[in-house]
């Protein structure tokens, strides 16, 4: 049941947070990252940060069973550590993240680390790419992973041949 997989969550958040540092825990946690997107922000399902150890661990809740999620490289969380780095919620205490992936209904519970350097460069890369979106008929690149979820993927010539997306028929590219 939904109830279940949610409690399941819960226990794998509670065994990172001591119980006299739930204080810490920050839950649906909104997070400004405006200074690589303009207006960019997202909501974390919740983050704890470890002061004794100076790691900050960002824990996202998939509810899907269809695929597996990864917290390796996994841009989403990225992001948000780089909105919990600007937020100033102890970030000055923070020397590395550990994201994690909690997906109970594919017994997906798995986590990744991350240098402040590492998070740093990254962050560099993504304010270069989104700079780019920003160009007027910005180039749109058609391909397996970005596709995936496009209501008008099957009728996509791009796709299917591997071109740049122009597609003006679709709102989704």
């Amino acid at each position: 049941s939904d109830t279940k997989y949610g409690n399941e969550y819960l226990d794998y958040v509670n065994s990172f947070v001591p119980i006299q540092g739930r204080e810490d825990l920050y839950i649906e946690g909104k997070v400004s990252f405006q200074n690589y997107a303009p207006d960019g922000f997202g909501t974390v399902d919740s983050f704890f940060i470890d002061y004794n150890t100076g790691i900050c661990h960002i824990f996202d809740f998939k509810y899907g069973a269809g695929i597996k999620v990864s917290p390796c490289f996994n841009k989403q969380l990225m992001i948000y550590a780089l909105g919990i780095l600007e937020s100033g919620n102890g970030s000055f205490m923070i020397d590395s993240f550990q994201l994690h992936i909690i997906q109970p209904r594919m017994f997906n519970f798995d986590s990744w680390g991350i240098s402040i350097s590492d998070l740093l460069e990254f962050g560099e890369e993504l304010r270069a790419k989104i700079k780019l979106t920003m160009v007027k008929d910005a180039p749109r690149v058609a391909g397996v992973k970005q596709c995936q979820w496009c209501k008008a993927k099957a009728r996509s010539e791009e796709r299917r041949v591997g071109k740049e997306c122009r597609s003006r028929w679709s709102p989704y590219h």
